[in-house]
């Protein structure tokens, strides 16, 4: 059965979901394997500092939105790794 729904990375013969393309249409094409020089990666969020393309760690306290990369990070910003319980300590 071939999947016809998730589009798959144009290189002949790759099965991996696609990634990468050009930033200015924001279609992805290729995976990283087979991405051609000057792809970034449309996919993936990025850093909300003018002109970064690095994928952000770094979110307001108590906030679990990733706003900034460690570049651009600023001050009363911590890394947000993954959603918590209201109880401290507690990881979801």
């Amino acid at each position: 059965m071939v999947d016809i729904r998730n589009k798959r990375c144009r290189h002949p013969d790759c099965t991996k979901y696609p990634s990468y393309g050009q930033g200015s249409t924001n279609k992805a094409e290729y995976c990283s394997k087979h991405r051609h020089q000057g792809m970034v990666n449309v996919v993936s969020k990025r850093c909300n500092h003018a002109g970064c393309t690095k994928q952000p760690s770094h979110g307001k306290d108590c906030s679990n939105k990733r706003e900034l990369c460690a570049q651009h990070v600023k001050e009363r910003m911590t890394i947000v790794r993954q959603a918590t319980c209201e109880r401290p300590g507690v990881a979801i």
